[in-house]
């Protein structure tokens, strides 16, 4: 984003929020996947707000306006990497993402790093639901899904 790179250039500090009235979190580590939608200056920390929704989405006509949610794509069949840097993306806090095994599910993966090549085979909230703020999203995976 070149947003955040011209803020850090000038000197001064930045968050990330989301621009919408949606209240999702902005992952840090895919600013790529963003576009920068406003700036608010905070002189008294030296610091700008910069406001972003999904590269996916347009900006809205103003600061915390009301949009329609997005929907969470399926993650079914894909890699929990990539299943874990969608939900990431799409608003979901990281400690509401949990990951499971397949075969134990309710045994909570402690390190879903060590995981992160196995397949996703049940995803909730299922695809096509619409993004909340409180939700939990609990990932099972397994090496192959049956």
């Amino acid at each position: 984003m070149t947003a955040m790179k011209d803020v850090a250039d000038s000197g001064e500090g930045f968050t990330l929020k989301d621009a919408t009235s949606l209240g999702r979190y902005v992952y840090h580590g895919q600013v790529g996947e963003y576009i920068a939608c406003f700036r608010k200056g905070v002189p008294k920390l030296q610091a700008v707000e910069i406001y972003a929704v999904p590269k996916a989405e347009s900006c809205p006509e103003k600061l915390g306006m009301k949009v329609q949610a997005s929907k969470l794509s399926s993650l079914v069949g894909q890699k929990l990497d990539a299943s874990l840097l969608a939900v990431l993306v799409a608003g979901y806090y990281p400690d509401h993402v949990k990951v499971f095994k397949a075969d134990a599910p309710e045994s909570q993966v402690a390190n879903p790093k060590s995981v992160a090549n196995w397949q996703v085979c049940v995803q909730e909230p299922r695809a096509g639901t619409e993004y909340v703020a409180s939700a939990k999203v609990r990932l099972y995976v397994a090496k192959k899904c049956s």
